[in-house]
């Protein structure tokens, strides 16, 4: 949860800055930042969720 916020942050961003420096033209190139955005964050997630798996079953090892 707390990964995929960051990464939700992080595409926001990107997406600002992109857009400020002027080198966003047209809707086809927001259709892709915010796809890239949404990529980004989910691929955060699974990670985070695939560390926590990991903790978990290590933690149950040793107990």
């Amino acid at each position: 949860m707390t990964a995929g916020i960051i990464a939700l942050l992080f595409g926001v961003a990107g997406f600002i800055l992109n857009t400020s420096s002027g080198r966003v033209k047209g809707d086809r190139i927001l259709r892709w930042q915010l796809r890239s955005a949404a990529e980004s964050c989910f691929i955060f997630s699974v990670l985070f969720w695939m560390a926590f798996a990991f903790h978990l079953i290590c933690t149950m090892r040793g107990a």
